[in-house]
Formats: structure tokens, sequence, C-alpha cells
């Protein structure tokens, strides 16, 4: 257990970091966090937010990027992962899983074209920098007993100055099953990355 000297030291630091957010929020509504995104979302739209690259516990490196939805209204705010782990499953070769990751990354802004595994990092600094919308749309699917529901980027991007946008661009033909995804999804990251 901390020592009073501890948690003063702590408080102190938590006070200088979040500025008077506490006040600020320590009223608000509370809101419910870590739902489950649903199937059969269809072009939705999200806003990329942030990324992680590192490595499961098991040594599997991973790319993955979050956007946060801003439609359909009822999920507006819950988060959209697209994960790349990168290896082999019984439907992807490794090969799959970086043109799926190129693929997306052009699909949300990034120009790829003439770049190597080295300037993964900066592209990926600058989609969280630009924040791009994107549309994407999800499908649930089970197999062996697992189930999950994955989030996959789409064509087109949404006009940032019209939120009501009336026509989106047809969605891309639907995705084949993944086998492994839901077990890597399951593996905590480890620290770093």
């Amino acid at each position: 257990m901390a020592t009073a000297s501890e948690k003063s030291n702590v408080l102190t630091k938590f006070k200088q970091k979040t500025k008077g957010a506490w006040k600020k929020k320590s009223d608000a509504e509370p809101k419910a966090r870590g739902s489950t995104l649903p199937a059969g979302i269809v072009m939705g739209v999200a806003q990329v937010s942030s990324y992680r690259m590192g490595e499961y516990d098991d040594g599997i490196p991973f790319v993955n990027i979050t956007g946060i939805i801003k439609e359909p209204a009822e999920y507006a705010g819950q988060r959209v992962p697209l994960k790349y782990a990168i290896k082999e499953t019984e439907s992807k070769s490794v090969e799959q899983v970086v043109e799926e990751l190129v693929s997306d990354l052009q699909l949300l802004g990034a120009k790829t074209a003439g770049t190597t595994d080295d300037d993964i990092p900066k592209l990926l600094d600058g989609l969280v920098k630009d924040k791009p919308d994107f549309f994407f749309n999800t499908r649930a699917w089970t197999r062996n007993g697992a189930s999950a529901c994955k989030a996959y980027v789409q064509s087109g991007r949404p006009d940032p100055s019209d939120p009501e946008e009336e026509e989106a661009p047809a969605a891309d033909e639907e995705p084949t099953e993944e086998t492994e995804e839901v077990a890597e999804e399951e593996q905590a990251p480890a620290e770093g990355g």
C-alpha cells in the first residue's frame, strides 16, 4: 500500500497533468465504454484517431489503427479498430496481410508509393496528424466456435463539409472470413511500441 507521502506526490503530478480536467468532468453524465462494434454497419463514417505498433506476447508484430465513429449517430464515439497481425494464418499469407495494411493506409489517405517498411511509422504519424474521415463496413463471423465483428475500410472519403452526405460510394465487395483473428485480438499486446 502506498504511503501518504507517495499518494501526495502522485496527486500533485495528477493535478499538474490534468490542469483542472477533474473539476470539469466530475459532474458529467457517465458514458459506457468498451462496447462491442455491431455487425451490419454499411458505409459508416469514422475519423482516424491513433495507432499502435508493437508485438504480441508471442512475438508477432502488429499494427493497430483506431478510428472514432461519427456515423451512424447511435454509435458515435465508439472505437473502430483496424488490426493487422503480421503472421500467416489458415486463410492469409503474411504478404496478403501486408497488402491489406498498405491498401487500407492508401484508402485512409496515406501515400505509400515508393515507401519502405521503415516509413510505416511516418505514414501512421501523418494519418494521426491529419485525422482523415473514412468510410467503413462491419461484418460478424463465427469460426470454430469463436465469433467476432471486424471493421473494413471502404473506398471513397466522406466530405467533411457535408455531414449529411446523401450519396456515399458503393461498398467494396464483401470480405472473406478470417480464421485466426479472434485469437490474435484476444492476445494482450506486449508493452512498448
